[in-house]
């Protein structure tokens, strides 16, 4: 949860030194400063928020899959098989040049169904 308030916190800080730093104009006219002082004083804030959340995301770990999950292949329409195989007729490489024994098979299982 504190992560979650760091990212925001971080990313509020980015827009504003983002707006800051390209607020020249109003540096010049309306406060009577040079137009540089906005870039030294929206960059720190910049970088301190691109900090932020930098460290937010940092260590978030990607959720894993329940095993079957990831031992399903994703099936491919029957569309995809049929336009390799004109291709195949045609004597143009598409994508492999064949399909694997144990992928045919299951292919077969799939379009069967």
């Amino acid at each position: 949860m504190i992560r979650l308030k760091m990212a925001y916190v971080g990313l509020a800080l980015v827009t504003i030194g983002s707006v800051l730093s390209m607020w020249s104009n109003y540096f010049v006219y309306a406060a009577d400063l040079p137009a540089w002082y906005s870039l030294v004083i929206g960059i720190p804030i910049l970088t301190v928020g691109a900090v932020l959340v930098y460290i937010a995301g940092k260590d978030i770990k990607k959720e894993r899959y329940p095993e079957v999950l990831e031992r399903t292949p994703t099936p491919i329409p029957l569309t995809y098989l049929l336009e390799l195989e004109k291709y195949k007729q045609l004597g143009k490489k598409m994508f492999r040049e064949e399909i694997p024994e144990k992928e045919k098979k299951y292919y077969e299982k799939i379009n069967e169904e």
